[in-house]
This record gives C-alpha cells, sequence and structure tokens, in this order.
C-alpha cells in the first residue's frame, strides 16, 4: 500500500511539473494493478486456510489435525508421520480438497499462483506456532520410528532385496535432507535422467524402486525441464542447463505444495550434487542402469567440474545411504572434498 501512495505522490508532482499525464499515470497503474492482484491473493489465500481451519475444527482432535496441516507445509514429511498415525491421512487429503476448492475458484493462473504463495506463508507461520510441546513430540517420535523400522527392516531384509526395500524408507529423508530449502521444503530436481533417452527411461521403471526415486527426487520420465512440456530434452538444451548451473548461484526448482508444484530458487550447488548423487544410486541398484548410464554420469559430473576426489566421496556416501543409514551433521564418514562435507553433512 506504501508504494502505492509514493507513486500516486510522484504521478501528482510529474503532472504539476507539466509532464504528459498518461505517461505520469502508467507508473502508478501498474502499481495499483499489483496492490489489487496481492490484495486478490491474500483475500483467496486467507479463505484457502479458513477452510482447512474448519476441517480441522470439525475434527475435533486438536493435535492430529496439527500433525495435518505440518503435512501440508511440510510434504517430505508425510510417510513417517502417517506411518506413526495413518488417520492422519484423511485429514490431509479433506483439507486439501477443501482448499483446491477455493483455489479453483481463481479467475487467472497468475492469481492461482499468488494465492497459492500467500497461503503457504500462513501455512508456514501456523505450524511454526504449533511445532512445540506435545506436536513437536509426536513428530519427532514419528520420525525416529519411522527410522528405526527402516533400519530393522533392511537388518531382516533378504540378501538379494535389500537395497530395493531399504530405498524405499530412506530415499525421502535423504532427498529432504540434501535438498530442502529455508522454509524446509525439499525439491525436485528439475531433470530427466537419462536426460536424452525417454524410452529407456521408462524401461528403467519397471523398477519400482527407481520410479521411487524419480518420483521423490527427480521429475518422472515424461518431465525434463519445463515441468508442463513433455518434451524430451536434447543434448543441446541439457548442455545450456548445466551451463546456467555452473554459472549461476541459484536454480529454478520445484516443490510440491498441497499436490500441486511451485517454483523455488535453490542454491546450484544442490542441483549439481543431486544429480550425481542419485545417478550414483540408481547405477548401484539397477544393473541396466549402470551398464547404459554410467557413462553420461561421467560426463556430466566432469561438466560440473567433478574432481577424482569428489567422486570418490560421492561413492562412499552413497555406500553409507545403501547401508540403511540417513545422513546428518555428525554421519560417521569422512569426507576429503569441502564439497562432500558441505553437500552431505551441511559444513
Amino acid at each position: 500500500m506504501l508504494n502505492v501512495i509514493n507513486q500516486m505522490m510522484k504521478t501528482i508532482n510529474a503532472i504539476d511539473n507539466g509532464e504528459d499525464p498518461k505517461i505520469a499515470n502508467a507508473a502508478f497503474d501498474e502499481n495499483l494493478k499489483e496492490f489489487r492482484n496481492n490484495v486478490d491473493a491474500g483475500i483467496l489465500a486467507g479463505k484457502m486456510f479458513l477452510e482447512i481451519c474448519l476441517v480441522q475444527q470439525r475434527l475435533h482432535n486438536y493435535p492430529l489435525s496439527c500433525l495435518a496441516m505440518y503435512v501440508l507445509a511440510k510434504p517430505y514429511t508425510k510417510d513417517y508421520i502417517v506411518a506413526k498415525y495413518p488417520e492422519v491421512a484423511k485429514v490431509i487429503s479433506d483439507m486439501r480438497d477443501a482448499s483446491h476448492k477455493v483455489l479453483s475458484s481463481a479467475k487467472s493462473v497468475s492469481l492461482a499462483s499468488n494465492a497459492r504463495k500467500a497461503f503457504n506463508l500462513q501455512l508456514q507461520n501456523a505450524v511454526n506456532n504449533f511445532y512445540k510441546g506435545e506436536i513437536r513430540v509426536m513428530v519427532e517420535d514419528a520420525k525416529r520410528g519411522f527410522e528405526n523400522q527402516a533400519a530393522d527392516r533392511f537388518k531382516n531384509s533378504d540378501k538379494n532385496n535389500v537395497k530395493e526395500k531399504m530405498l524405499i524408507n530412506i530415499v525421502g529423508a535423504a532427498s529432504a535432507w540434501l535438498t530442502s530449502n529455508k522454509e524446509n521444503h525439499f525439491v525436485v530436481i528439475p531433470f530427466c535422467l537419462p536426460p536424452t533417452d525417454l524410452k529407456r527411461a521408462k524401461q528403467y521403471l519397471e523398477n519400482e524402486f527407481i520410479k521411487t526415486i524419480y518420483s521423490i527426487c527427480l521429475f518422472l520420465p515424461d518431465f525434463t525441464i519445463d515441468l508442463f512440456n513433455k518434451e524430451e530434452i536434447s543434448a543441446i538444451e541439457l548442455d545450456k542447463e548445466i551451463k546456467q548451473i555452473n554459472s549461476d548461484k541459484y536454480y529454478t526448482c520445484f516443490i510440491n505444495l498441497c499436490g500441486d508444484y511451485m517454483a523455488v530458487d535453490i542454491e546450484s550447488y544442490k542441483v549439481k550434487d543431486s544429480l550425481i548423487f542419485w545417478g550414483l544410486v540408481m547405477a548401484a541398484v539397477d544393473e541396466r542402469f549402470y551398464e547404459n548410464e554410467m557413462n553420461m554420469i561421467s560426463d556430466m559430473a566432469y561438466q560440473f567440474n567433478f574432481t577424482e576426489d569428489m567422486i570418490n566421496d560421492w561413492i562412499k556416501a552413497v555406500k553409507y545411504l545403501l547401508d540403511g543409514n540417513m545422513f546428518s551433521g555428525d554421519m560417521p564418514v569422512e569426507f576429503k572434498t569441502a564439497e562432500a562435507n558441505k553437500f552431505f553433512k551441511h559444513k
């Protein structure tokens, strides 16, 4: 609102000084339009938030409804929260449906996008306020129990299936640790691996565990750089994107917000490091992927300026994950490179 008032004053002064009123009014009209759009988006976001609060009120179970809102704000927590509190899944679905019903009334795509952003901020503020006491204990207990169960399943699994069973349980937690942004959303890396052969990529999805990695950490092979254009990326386009990642500090990725994708900017090193890491993981769990794609991964690592020591560190991290462990700041793995410590340990 202050911007609108300031611009109005400038417009009045400009007209008083003899400038063309049409030119003087242009900037004011633009600011006023932006102000109106923000107000409309805020109103729509408020209605969306009201609807999920009404779902919360009807439930008459404050802890469970708070957990559902927590998952909406931080989707990567769904697996372990629902595993411990399965009744939360229905509440999440009801809240999502209620908010989507309001969002569908948006008169334009841009209004819907702005409303989703405003709604997300309200949701983040809400969960940050109630993430204490009982709710915090419930979330942390659910995560701890989920990780312990994953480790137990890993130890008790048949030797031939150990990697696959373990991956289903920990890939989400690993991705959340490696690529979470400041709002604690983990992002989906906007590449399809292998990036230049969708037919072969879809064959890999016959392995449900490869599909899990794609669905959590990477776009499925229907998607490439552009989320909405289901076209195979060419080698030239890939080279262009790699150059952009190498030159820019931030890169646009997507988060899954209430079932919808929203663009966010994250540090480019997380994109580079994630692509090489998950490529190596898939090569370790699928022989076809290893045989067909290791050259592609090696070439990409070279383009991303990976050194031999970095590759060795990334392989250590892959082995650590495949041994059923979770990444953390104090994980008992010694890395040689600063890049590995930054990416895997956040140090």
